[in-house]
C-alpha cells in the first residue's frame, strides 16, 4: 500500500504543474516499473461517497453514456461504481474517474484530500471546484480524471457545466489507444498513391478493393471481425455546389458504382456541419447503409472537404459490415485513418515519384 501511495503522490505532484489543462496527449512514454493497465476499453470505474455517487451518478450517465447511431445505437462508454474498500486492486484499471469534495470526511474523498497535493487543494478551496486528469499515474496506457469541489453543490455544478470535457478526457483516449493499434502494422508507402491528388496513412492489412474514376478504396477483412472499408472520391466542382446535398449524391453513386448498390438510409443519418478530420474542416454524416439486392446491411460515416486551391470536393468515406456485432469501435478506427488524409502538394507529387 504504501508504494501505492508513493506512485499516486509522484503522479499528483506531476499533474499539479499542468492542471489548468484538462487532458493532455498521452506521450505513451514506457515506465518499465508501472505493470501495463488492463479493463475494457469502454468501461469507466467511478470512485465516489456514497452520497456523491446517488446525486451525480444520473449526471455522469448520461455523460459519459451518450450514443453513436450505426445501425442502433451504442454508448461510447460504459460506468460502473467501484468500491473503496478494494482501491487497491483497481489502480491497474485502464479507465478510472474519482470524484472528491473538500469538506467531507467520508473515505474517497478523505482518501483523496490525504494524498493530493496542497497545491491542488488549495486551489479547490479557492475556486471552489476543478478537473484534473493524469496518464500513467499507477499504470503504462492508463487514464484518471478527478472531479473535485469544495462541497457537494460545487460538484454538481461542475459535472453539469464541464460535461463536454469530462466526456473528452476518455473520448480522446480511447481515440489515442486504438490508433496506437492500428499503426503497429506496417504501412502502404507514399508511391501507393502516386497518382491521385491525395494521400493517407493506410496500414497492410487493408487491401485495394475497388479502384475508379476519381475513386479507390480499400478493405480490410478478417475471419469473425467486421468488414471495414475506407474510401476516397473527388470531382471538381464550384465551391457554391458544396454541400450536404453533394455528398449524398456522391456517396449514392460511390455505393451503387462500386458497391453492388448499397445505398445510404437518408431517413436514419445525421449531418454534423461543423466537424473536424485531421487537420481540415469538413462536413459529416454518419447513420446507416443497406443493400436492398442481397437484404444486408451496416454503418458508414461519410466526410466532406473542399480544396479552395483546386477547386475539388473530397469525400473520405468509411463503411462496416458486422450483422453479428457492435461496430463503433471500427468506425472510429477507420476515422482515425481517414483523419490521416491529406491533399496533396506539388512537393509531395515529387517525393512520391
Amino acid at each position: 500500500m504504501k508504494k501505492f501511495l508513493f506512485l499516486f503522490l509522484i503522479g499528483l505532484l506531476l499533474f499539479s504543474c499542468t492542471h489548468k489543462k484538462v487532458y493532455k496527449k498521452d506521450t505513451h512514454t514506457s515506465d518499465i516499473k508501472k505493470p501495463w493497465s488492463w479493463g475494457k476499453l469502454q468501461t469507466i470505474y467511478v470512485f465516489a461517497d456514497d452520497d456523491l455517487w446517488e446525486e451525480n451518478y444520473h449526471y455522469l450517465k448520461m455523460i459519459l453514456e451518450r450514443k453513436f447511431f450505426t445501425t442502433e445505437d451504442e454508448k461510447y462508454f460504459e460506468i460502473k461504481r467501484a468500491p473503496y474498500k478494494d482501491l487497491e486492486e483497481f489502480y491497474k484499471y485502464n479507465n478510472l474517474l474519482f470524484l472528491g469534495i473538500m469538506n467531507s470526511s467520508d473515505d474517497v474523498s478523505a482518501y483523496v484530500k490525504s494524498v493530493m497535493k496542497k497545491k491542488v487543494t488549495d486551489e479547490v478551496t479557492k475556486k471552489k471546484r476543478g478537473i484534473y486528469a493524469v496518464n500513467n499515474l499507477w499504470a503504462q496506457d492508463q487514464i484518471i480524471a478527478f472531479v473535485l469541489a469544495y462541497d457537494k453543490k460545487n460538484l454538481v455544478s461542475e459535472i453539469k457545466e464541464k460535461n463536454a470535457k469530462i466526456f473528452k478526457i476518455f473520448l480522446d483516449k480511447l481515440y489515442a489507444r486504438i490508433k496506437e493499434k492500428t499503426y503497429k502494422r506496417e504501412l502502404y508507402p507514399p508511391s501507393s498513391f502516386k497518382d491521385l491528388p491525395w494521400k493517407m496513412d493506410i496500414t497492410k492489412n487493408y487491401v485495394l478493393y475497388k479502384r475508379g474514376e476519381r475513386f479507390t478504396s480499400f478493405l480490410s477483412r478478417i475471419v469473425t471481425k467486421p468488414d471495414k472499408y475506407v474510401a476516397v472520391y473527388y470531382e471538381k466542382i464550384d465551391k457554391k455546389d458544396f454541400g450536404k446535398e453533394w455528398m449524398i449524391k456522391a456517396r449514392s453513386k460511390i455505393g451503387e458504382t462500386y458497391y453492388e448498390g448499397d445505398k445510404i438510409d437518408k431517413l436514419s443519418f445525421i449531418v454534423r456541419r461543423k466537424y473536424k478530420i485531421g487537420k481540415y474542416k469538413c462536413i459529416k454524416i454518419h447513420g446507416r447503409w443497406q443493400n436492398e439486392k442481397y437484404y444486408i446491411g451496416g454503418a458508414f460515416q461519410s466526410f466532406g472537404i473542399y480544396d479552395d486551391k483546386t477547386h475539388t470536393a473530397f469525400l473520405i468515406d468509411n463503411s462496416v459490415y458486422y450483422p453479428q456485432g457492435k461496430k463503433l469501435l471500427s468506425m472510429i478506427e477507420l476515422e482515425v485513418i481517414s483523419s490521416t488524409f491529406e491533399i496533396k502538394t506539388p512537393t509531395d507529387e515529387k517525393s512520391s515519384n
